[in-house]
C-alpha cells in the first residue's frame, strides 16, 4: 500500500490498497479522509503514488503488474504511461528541484505482461515477482511529469539480480 497527501491541496489524499480481490487499488479522499472512492487500477496492489507538489490534478501510482498510471484531472481518467509492458512500477519520485522530472522503478513481471487474466504468475492481476538478471529490473525517467518514460543508463549499479527498485531524489542535486 502507499499514501499521497497533496502538497498543495492538504484535503486532497490518495491511498493504495493492496488487499485481494477487487478491493484492491487506488482510492482518493477530497475531504481530509472522511469519505473514500475507488478512482483506478482495482484488483491491482498500488505499490507508490506521487502527486505533483503545485498541481493537486497532476498524479501517479505505480503497481508492480500495471506500470504507471497517470492522471492530469484529478482521477477522473487515468492512462497507463510506462513503454515497457513487461515491467510494472514498483517506485515513483518527483525531482524536489524540478517535478517535471519524474523516477520510476520497476520490476519485470510475469509472463503475458500486463492487464491478463488474473491469478499468481498468469501476467495479470496478482502477479507474482519474477527472478530475473538485474538488467530486468529498470529505472525510468521522464522530463515531461510522466507522459513519456526513457529508460536510465544502468552504469554503477551492481550485477545479479536486485529484485525491485526504490528511488529517492535529494534536494539540491539537480535530478
Amino acid at each position: 500500500g502507499a499514501v499521497a497527501v497533496a502538497p498543495s491541496a492538504p484535503n486532497t489524499v490518495y491511498v493504495g490498497a493492496s488487499a485481494a480481490g477487487d478491493s484492491a487499488g487506488l482510492y482518493r479522499s477530497t475531504d481530509g479522509g472522511e469519505h473514500w472512492d475507488l478512482v483506478a487500477i482495482q484488483g491491482h496492489a498500488v505499490t507508490s503514488i506521487v502527486i505533483d507538489p503545485h498541481n493537486p490534478g497532476l498524479v501517479m501510482a505505480a503497481a508492480g503488474d500495471t506500470g504507471v498510471m497517470r492522471t492530469t484531472d484529478g482521477g477522473r481518467t487515468w492512462k497507463s504511461t510506462l513503454p515497457d509492458t513487461k515491467v510494472g512500477g514498483v517506485w515513483l519520485v518527483f525531482d524536489p528541484d524540478n517535478p517535471r522530472n519524474v523516477y520510476a522503478g520497476t520490476r519485470p513481471i510475469a509472463a503475458g505482461g500486463r492487464g491478463g487474466a488474473g491469478g499468481a504468475g498468469a501476467g495479470g492481476r496478482g502477479a507474482a515477482p519474477v527472478l530475473t538478471p538485474a538488467t530486468d529490473s529498470q529505472i525510468y525517467r521522464s522530463s515531461d511529469e510522466g507522459a513519456t518514460w526513457k529508460k536510465t543508463g544502468a552504469g554503477g549499479l551492481p550485477g545479479g539480480n536486485f529484485g525491485t527498485i526504490a528511488l529517492a531524489v535529494a534536494p539540491g542535486t539537480k535530478g
